[in-house]
């Protein structure tokens, strides 16, 4: 039978050196739906074995002249593991028997003449069993390569999470930097949300406005600098972006302030606004 036959088919080797043995289980054979090879000796059948590759069941007969069956399914269990084997014998002694298990680690052993039904039987049942057999390396495989996958996988990841640990480390250490700069100023800084809420004060702001308002963050701009003030910063957009005014010190102080504001937009689209806050003395400009 040729490779073209049904190549997705399982595939059955029978060594006999008996060609009428042979003849006789093509015809038992022929309408069973698998491809069927025949060997008249061990080593023919060695032959096959290594043109084929993919042969599912060996079925060997014992007493062969040049090799027997015993030998020739130990050769066949050492060059092609993953293939069932059984003996097909007239002759059953417990010696030939446990040699066969031993060196061909066979799944069976059957006796001549056979019984037609039982044969197909088990053959059916071997088939069944190499293709779970296939079926688990093939999914041991996967699982391994999967596993391969994983590791690869987290592998990069705890890489991942390393690098962007250490540059929000770094992120973490500009901001305190700014932060740290801002309130080094010697003028007053006020960080305002787009909702008009206080997002951040500098220790200048914080100094002026300890007596009358020690806590301003997250307060409304409007409670802490008046209406006015907030209107003011609060209205600018696109088209103006800045203000700049003088007050009398709103916190309680005797002299005037200079309060410069601005509108900041951020990458996608947000934006924000900043009030910046310094003592006025006689001949500032505005």
């Amino acid at each position: 039978m040729s490779r073209d036959e049904g190549s997705s088919r399982q595939a059955v080797l029978i060594v006999d050196d008996e060609k009428n043995i042979l003849q006789a289980l093509r015809r038992l054979l022929r309408k069973e739906p698998f491809k069927l090879f025949l060997a008249e000796s061990g080593e023919e059948g060695l032959k096959i074995l290594e043109k084929e590759k993919d042969i599912d069941l060996i079925i060997s007969d014992q007493r062969m002249p040049g090799m027997t069956g015993t030998e020739f399914l130990e050769k066949a269990a050492n060059l092609y593991p993953d293939t069932t084997r059984i003996v097909l014998s007239g002759y059953a002694d417990l010696s030939t028997i446990t040699e066969s298990i031993n060196r061909g680690h066979i799944y069976k052993f059957l006796m001549k003449p056979w019984d037609d039904e039982e044969l197909k039987g088990v053959i059916r049942e071997c088939l069944e069993l190499s293709r779970l057999k296939k079926q688990n390396k093939a999914l041991e495989q996967e699982l391994k390569q999967r596993n391969q996958e994983l590791e690869w996988l987290n592998k990069h990841l705890e890489n991942e999470v390393e690098r962007r640990t250490r540059a929000l480390h770094q992120r973490n250490l500009a901001l305190q930097q700014y932060q740290h700069i801002l309130h080094q100023l010697p003028i007053g800084v006020v960080g305002v949300g787009d909702n008009g809420r206080i997002a951040f004060v500098n220790k200048w702001i914080m100094g002026k406005m300890a007596k009358c308002c020690p806590d301003p963050l997250d307060e409304e701009l409007q409670l802490v600098f008046g209406e006015r003030i907030s209107q003011q910063l609060l209205s600018l957009d696109e088209k103006k972006t800045v203000f700049s005014v003088k007050v009398k010190d709103m916190w309680g102080g005797d002299g005037e302030v200079v309060l410069k504001g601005a509108m900041i937009s951020f990458p996608g689209g947000a934006k924000g606004y900043v009030l910046l806050m310094d003592d006025y003395f006689e001949g500032d400009e505005k």
